[in-house]
């Protein structure tokens, strides 16, 4: 049977997706049409929850979306935060209109066999996505047989087809442009244009789900890729021609890893672009030539994780290896060209105690960054500090399964067996705004507001404390939402 036109609609949540719009490009490329099913998560920020706000994400006008489109395919993206919300409307999606399901992204590919354990899915996409939903599109358009397509899983005679994945895309270049309009229609961003040059990362921190990646892919290609410098910058002038971009928030885990690299980067970025930007750096790769070059460029601010004041605590339990005198080095050569930075942190680590909550309280202190953001330790699956923490009784059963139904979020209070959460829920929810404060002031703010009986208050804190995390990424978010409610308000979810 020759090939015909597909339709196939995305399902997203909160955010604008990557890796959707790179796969809606891929499918676009290979002859096939897409759409988008973008759901704001108005009622959950993951900083905080407004089921009020719930109506204005209107499930019917996506539900009426769906119908009008009409689908061949319906492609979920999912993290494991946003699991439970998508799945319910998926199962709302499918009574309005059946076709055929598939769920990818980190959660489906840390966890397969759950995802398709009730049926819903169809097949789950493990690692990356353009490849394996082109040959599954193509193979649906012609009637060709499904279950041999690698990197997709299946559920065949109330078992699972876990099938090989293909090697990784060697060549980043050689994928067309992110397909950027499909969120920008349904006001998923305004005039933050977010990018990403490469692929992986050189470190295995234990709490991150890079490891994971790598083992996905070992033996099948170098997972750590980057685009060239040529062709981010023309993929920037192409979306600065369309959209009306301000400022660009590179989402690279490590954006300075290679000098050679930057060099390149920054000369065509200033020349051709001449746009403010943020990205991430690491420790490692902080010294002068690379901040001159982030300068140059036209860089003003950067996130930098610290995770802890506890050099051991950092090693032993979340595979970080720089010192407390190298994060000191950095954080001063970045300040020493007018860089400002955004120290970010992880509570709730096993055993956390007031001692340690002081000790990075003072240490964030001294070190005097321009924000500090924090975060709650959430064991995500596919992680090794999710395997560590059940080795060590550290999470109980039920935690455990509401870990892989995507509960809770890296900023609710923690899923883990701590001395005491409420104290660590309280640090990571004020030390953003309480971090200038003389460090007697803070402690003593922190440790009154971490009684269990005041844990209601503090969570109604996280909205106000939100611009102190970091200000660059609050006025984007905030852009981002009011973008997202005039488009519905004016489209009705219907253009």
């Amino acid at each position: 049977m020759p090939k015909r036109k597909m339709r196939v609609m995305f399902v997203c949540r909160g955010a604008e997706y990557l890796g959707v719009e790179s796969m809606s490009a891929c499918l676009r490329a290979a002859g096939h049409d897409t759409d988008l099913v973008f759901d704001p998560g108005f009622d959950d920020t993951f900083y905080f929850r407004f089921q009020v706000a719930r109506t204005l994400n209107r499930w019917d006008r996506l539900v009426g979306r769906m119908r009008t489109y009409r689908p061949d395919v319906l492609a979920v993206s999912s993290t494991s935060n946003t699991y439970p919300y998508l799945r319910d409307l998926v199962g709302q999606l499918k009574n309005a209109h059946d076709c055929f399901t598939v769920i990818g992204g980190v959660h489906a590919s840390a966890l397969p066999e759950y995802v398709l354990a009730d049926g819903l899915f169809d097949a789950a996409c493990i690692g990356e996505g353009e490849g394996a939903l082109v040959d599954l599109v193509d193979r649906l358009s012609a009637g060709d047989p499904l279950m041999d397509i690698r990197n997709l899983c299946f559920r065949r005679d109330g078992a699972i087809v876990k099938n090989p994945v293909r090697p990784c895309i060697k060549d980043l270049d050689s994928l067309p442009f992110h397909d950027k309009s499909l969120f920008y229609r349904q006001g998923g961003f305004s005039s933050t244009l977010t990018m990403i040059t490469g692929r992986g990362c050189c470190y295995d921190c234990n709490f991150c789900v890079n490891p994971f990646w790598k083992d996905i892919y070992r033996n099948n290609g170098t997972f750590l890729r980057r685009y060239s410098p040529a062709r981010v910058i023309d993929e920037i002038c192409f979306f600065v021609r369309q959209f009306n971009v301000k400022r660009v928030n590179f989402q690279d885990d490590i954006f300075v890893m290679s000098k050679e690299w930057l060099r390149e980067f920054s000369s065509h970025y200033r020349a051709s672009i001449r746009l403010p930007f943020q990205c991430n750096v690491h420790t490692h790769f902080v010294d002068d030539e690379t901040v001159s070059l982030l300068c140059d460029a036209g860089c003003h601010s950067v996130c930098m994780g610290v995770q802890s004041a506890d050099e051991n605590k950092r090693k032993e339990i979340l595979k970080r290896s720089e010192t407390n005198d190298e994060i000191f080095r950095a954080v001063a050569i970045l300040k020493k060209y007018s860089l400002r930075v955004d120290a970010e942190y992880i509570f709730g680590l096993p055993g956390e105690t007031w001692e340690d909550i002081k000790r990075t309280i003072s240490f964030n202190r001294a070190l005097d960054p321009s924000y500090t953001a924090t975060f709650m330790l959430y064991p995500f699956p596919g992680t090794e500090i999710l395997e560590n923490v059940r080795k060590d009784g550290l999470i109980t059963e039920q935690a455990y399964e509401d870990v892989k139904k995507g509960a809770g979020s890296y900023h609710y209070i923690s899923l883990l067996e701590l001395p005491d959460r409420y104290m660590s829920y309280a640090a990571e929810v004020l030390l953003p705004v309480v971090t200038r404060l003389p460090v007697a002031a803070a402690c003593f703010i922190i440790r009154f507001l971490s009684k269990k009986s005041l844990s209601g208050l503090v969570h109604s804190l996280c909205f106000i404390t939100l611009p102190f995390n970091n200000l660059f990424q609050f006025i984007e978010r905030a852009e981002d939402y009011f973008a997202m409610a005039f488009m519905r308000r004016k489209k009705g979810c219907n253009g």
